[in-house]
């Protein structure tokens, strides 16, 4: 067994300097959140929390199991106590203020969310919902459970991991820095790409900061002198023990500011670069109450008193700024965002002081009152109450439990409303990188459909087709969302891996005889796309990009193709049916009125595409197909069916009934095959 040493003052009953870290931690989340254009990276606060809780939780565990007294059901109750009060009491706000606010569609998902935080699995929902087509986060009233998530799931396995390291007298340590180094390898080599959000919201790969904390909580308990040792020498500047711990000190909060002022979400996080606030954690901790930084700055009173709040003002915080975004429509004004601050900090003080404190540390029986609860009771009352919202949340993504804006169920439906069927492993291409979606007909007459969400959204209308040709052709549609038909364009994060260019390899093949391309088509100045190394690509390599193009779809007619190219699609802000609700219709149930787009302003700010497009059919040889005689009058682009149903999906796609019944520019392409 290790026995503790207590060879420094990292470990006093009470270390205020931390409660300032906390406070730190916090209000640098809090900032990003709320005026993420000025506080670029305050969201690594989240992992100076890890590290914070790493450390102290471990303490916990190890002074236990050094004094041959831990227990399971003790442990787990304190972090029912400390966890459960102010979740249930947020959970239960979010919920009453979604049926209240929300629309179908986004009460159904905050049911499912307000499951997930019960259950402590959101990080794993927001894994699976992420996606071409997923609710922005400023929209998710609960996406910030995630990090109590992976607190929770990990303090369901270290417990056990660190009895069975003393049962069977391995030393704690090396399991610790073992299985932080595996994590760490995980979080460093999946980051960025393809992977980036798996990497920062699944536990192995966020465990290590967590470890950090117990690395650092078994340091202080038996080999600190050690580690200092091992620091001067490193430091030899710092040959002085007070010098040491206050050069530590420094450097943390160096390194945790320059987390929060210099990094930003374009970065490939957490990576290698949450090493700067994991680091600057663990150096402001293991500096110890008397170093400079954590005496005159961590341990203020002010600091200590944000940090006494910042697990509930975590909590508020981060719905409010939510349910504004979502009732008013847009980013709330500063003065706004300001005033929902402050209400987080009033709210976080009184659960803190109503909720949080009386339960955690309940008052002992008075001669003449009736007894307290017993422990046993308070976490047996706290684990319903979550497990209560939970099924609540269950029944309400199921749609058992409706809100109040059922008159709004129209414009709610539009925002899921897609007919794409999704793949499976049996429908990758054996040969190719990319999935099909076949409409088995003729082999040696197959239609191609090529392109991103902008031609997924005409399945419909090509299944029908299909079918009423009697499957004389095989149609295949070879689709990725947000991924250009032009190759040599790629997302920044690396999401389309080539899929186009294998593709165009596959559009070669003897047994495709016709062609269909479409896209968003205009891929300049945006930060999602990149073109030989450049992000964002500049306007000027538009006549370049296409002339390329050009030349790829010519030797596809060459082989004997029909290409077709899609011009762009009606799209803008007036096709967007949640501009139909605004503050207003959320309390009354009437939906905004918003004038149709204008045919005159949607071919005005097309004209480059149009242009570059007629350009390349020209160069080429292909043929155009233009979707707006389909969907729009003379002067105007409906939004609206005959029967108040939205026509569009979002701002950008119309509705699977829609294009079934409007669009007609594919109907001749299933008339005869291409003569060989």
């Amino acid at each position: 067994m290790y026995a503790p040493r207590m060879t420094s003052n990292l470990l006093p009953d009470y270390r205020p300097d931390i409660d300032g870290l906390r406070a730190v931690a916090v209000l640098s989340v809090v900032a990003f959140h709320a005026f993420p254009e000025w506080v670029h990276g305050g969201f690594v606060g989240v992992d100076v929390f890890f590290v914070i809780s790493g450390f102290l939780i471990s303490t916990i565990i190890l002074r236990s199991l050094d004094a041959g007294d831990f227990s399971f059901a003790d442990f787990y109750a304190r972090r029912i106590k400390r966890i459960f009060p102010a979740l249930a009491l947020v959970l239960a706000a979010s919920l009453a203020l979604g049926w209240s606010l929300l629309l179908k569609d986004e009460l159904r998902q905050l049911g499912g969310h307000t499951a997930a935080g019960a259950a402590f699995l959101s990080n794993f929902v927001l894994m699976r919902e992420s996606g071409y087509f997923d609710t922005a986060v400023e929209l998710k009233p609960l996406l910030h459970l995630w990090s109590l998530a992976i607190e929770e799931q990990f303090y369901l396995i270290w417990p056990l991991a660190l009895f069975l390291a003393y049962r069977y007298r391995r030393n704690p340590l090396t399991v610790i820095l073992l299985v932080l180094a595996v994590s760490f390898a995980l979080n460093a080599g999946r980051a960025g790409g393809r992977h980036a959000v798996q990497t920062f919201y699944h536990p192995l790969t966020r465990f290590w900061e967590l470890l950090a904390g117990g690395a650092l909580a078994w340091i202080a308990l038996h080999r600190h002198e050690a580690f200092d040792a091992a620091l001067r020498r490193l430091l030899p500047e710092a040959d002085r023990q007070s010098a040491l711990q206050d050069t530590k000190s420094f450097l943390g909060i160096g390194l945790v500011a320059a987390g929060v002022f210099l990094l930003d979400r374009s970065r490939a996080f957490p990576g290698w670069w949450a090493l700067l606030p994991v680091l600057g954690a663990f150096l402001l901790i293991s500096a110890g109450p008397h170093a400079a930084v954590n005496r005159r700055l961590l341990a203020h009173p002010v600091f200590v008193f944000v940090g006494l709040i910042s697990y509930p003002l975590y909590l508020w915080h981060w719905p409010l700024l939510s349910f504004a975004r979502i009732v008013i429509g847009e980013t709330p004004s500063a003065g706004v965002r300001i005033a929902l601050v402050a209400l987080s900090v009033l709210l976080a003080f009184l659960t803190y002081r109503f909720v949080e404190k009386p339960i955690r540390a309940p008052r002992p029986a008075v001669a003449g009152h009736d007894a307290p609860r017993s422990p046993a009771a308070i976490v047996a009352v706290l684990t319903a109450a979550v497990a209560i919202l939970g099924i609540a949340g269950l029944l309400i993504q199921q749609g058992s439990l409706g809100g109040r804006l059922k008159t709004l169920d129209a414009i709610s439906d539009a925002k899921d409303d897609w007919d794409y069927p999704r793949v499976s492993a049996k429908d990758r291409h054996p040969q190719y990188s990319f999935h099909l979606r076949p409409l088995p007909g003729r082999s040696d007459d197959t239609l191609l459909f090529l392109g991103d969400s902008n031609v997924e959204q005409f399945y419909p209308r090509v299944r029908k087709l299909h079918e009423d040709s009697g499957r004389a052709a095989t149609v295949v549609f070879v689709t990725a969302g947000g991924c250009s038909p032009i190759p040599e364009i790629e997302q920044t994060d690396g999401g389309c891996a080539g899929q186009m260019k294998d593709a165009f390899a596959y559009a070669a093949e003897t047994s495709i005889r016709k062609v269909v391309i479409g896209a968003t088509w205009d891929y300049f100045d945006q930060t999602k796309y990149t073109y030989a190394g450049s992000s964002p690509i500049p306007r000027r390599l538009a006549d370049t990009i296409y002339r390329d193009f050009a030349a790829r779809l010519k030797g596809l007619v060459a082989a004997g193709k029909e290409v077709y190219l899609v011009l762009p699609v009606p799209k803008g802000p007036p096709m967007d049916p949640q501009r139909m609700v605004d503050l207003q219709a959320r309390f009354t149930g009437i939906p905004r009125y918003v004038e149709p787009l204008r045919v005159a302003d949607f071919v005005a700010q097309q004209q480059e595409a149009i242009r570059l497009l007629n350009r390349v059919a020209a160069e080429s040889g292909a043929k155009l197909l233009d979707p707006l005689p389909d969907v729009c009058d003379a002067d105007v682009c409906p939004n609206l069916a005959p029967d108040g149903r939205p026509v569009s999906k979002d701002a950008g796609h119309l509705r699977p009934f829609y294009v079934a019944e409007r669009i007609r520019m594919f109907d001749a392409l299933f008339s005869q095959p291409v003569s060989r």
